[in-house]
């Protein structure tokens, strides 16, 4: 079948830090990307809105991107997110020609440890939780639960 792309995305701050992994059943791979990362810079300035959200969609257009997942921002406590990181989530989910969803952080953990998802070498530290996210958007299409599962219990 076809593979599809995933692009896994957490918001931090006014950053995306950003994981493509590509999917076919046969299992799934981190593809390297430049640039891992896409800051917003002053979200009051409509031009500056404008251009992060062109930055972003040609980003997906050029690495042929199906999915892009996003790791949910906490609403409230410590770690919630400013009113720029809920600017950038909208954005993302108004993209043109790609399928949207957010995933929370207790899901991408849950599957993360029952699939035990490999982290590449090649993924940077600050894009663990993208990758990690865009594992869990792979592993929850029907396409790609079964067979993940198989490579999952082959290398234990």
């Amino acid at each position: 079948g076809k593979e599809m792309r995933c692009c896994g995305v957490e918001i931090s701050g006014s950053e995306l830090m950003l994981a493509i992994v590509g999917g076919d059943a046969g299992g799934y791979a981190y593809a390297p990307t430049n640039p891992r990362r896409i800051g917003l810079g002053d979200d009051e300035d409509q031009d500056v809105v404008r251009s992060f959200y062109d930055t972003v969609a040609t980003f997906l257009r050029d690495n042929h991107v199906d999915l892009v997942a996003v790791k949910k921002r906490a609403s409230k406590g410590k770690f919630a997110g400013g009113s720029g990181s809920f600017k950038i989530e909208a954005l993302l989910q108004i993209m043109n020609n790609h399928k949207v969803k957010i995933y929370s952080a207790s899901t991408v953990a849950a599957k993360n440890k029952s699939l035990k998802f490999h982290v590449s070498k090649e993924v940077f530290g600050y894009q663990k939780a993208a990758y990690l996210t865009a594992c869990c958007a792979l592993a929850s299409q029907d396409v790609l639960d079964r067979s993940l599962e198989s490579v999952g219990a082959s290398s234990r």
